[in-house]
C-alpha cells in the first residue's frame, strides 16, 4: 500500500498543494494533519501504527513529514527497521534505492547540527566568563 502523508505549512497552509502532487504521484490513501500550525502529529503516529512491511509512505518534502531533526529520525529508522519504504518527491528521497545511506547521512547531519549548537554554546559561556573576568577584575 502507498500512503501520502500531509502537513499543511505556510505555503500550503491546507494541504492543497501536496495532496495534489501525492495524488499525482499515484498513493492510494493520503493522510493528513489538522490545520497548519496545529503542531500535531497525531495523524502520523495513527499512520506508523497501520503500516505494514513493503509499505510506502510518500511526502512532498521531509518538513511535512516531521517538526524536528529528532522526530525525524525516530520516524526514518522505524520505517528502516520495519521495511517500510519512505518517499520524499522535493529531496529525490527514495529508501527503496540507498536506504541505509539516506539514513546514515540523515544521522551524520543531526550529529554535525548538535555538536554545532554545543559548540557555539562553550564559546558563548568562554566569552561571558572572559567578559565578567576582565569587567569584575
Amino acid at each position: 500500500m502507498i500512503y501520502g502523508y500531509v502537513r499543511p505549512y505556510s505555503r500550503d497552509e491546507e494541504g492543497w498543494l501536496q495532496n495534489q502532487l501525492l495524488e499525482k504521484y499515484g498513493v492510494n490513501t493520503i493522510v493528513q494533519e489538522g490545520d497548519f500550525g496545529e503542531g500535531s502529529d497525531e495523524e502520523l503516529l495513527d499512520l506508523i501504527e497501520q503500516l505494514q512491511p513493503k509499505d510506502t509512505v510518500v511526502v512532498v518534502k521531509l518538513s511535512c513529514l516531521a517538526t524536528s531533526s529528532e522526530l525525524l529520525l525516530e520516524t526514518l529508522t522505524y520505517f528502516d527497521e520495519n521495511n517500510i519504504r519512505f518517499i520524499s518527491l522535493f529531496d529525490e528521497i527514495d529508501t527503496l534505492r540507498l536506504g541505509s545511506v539516506y539514513l546514515n547521512a540523515i544521522k551524520r547531519m543531526d550529529e554535525f547540527a548538535f555538536d554545532v549548537r554545543s559548540e557555539r554554546t562553550r564559546l558563548g559561556i568562554k566569552r561571558k566568563q572572559k567578559i565578567n573576568f576582565i569587567y569584575f577584575k
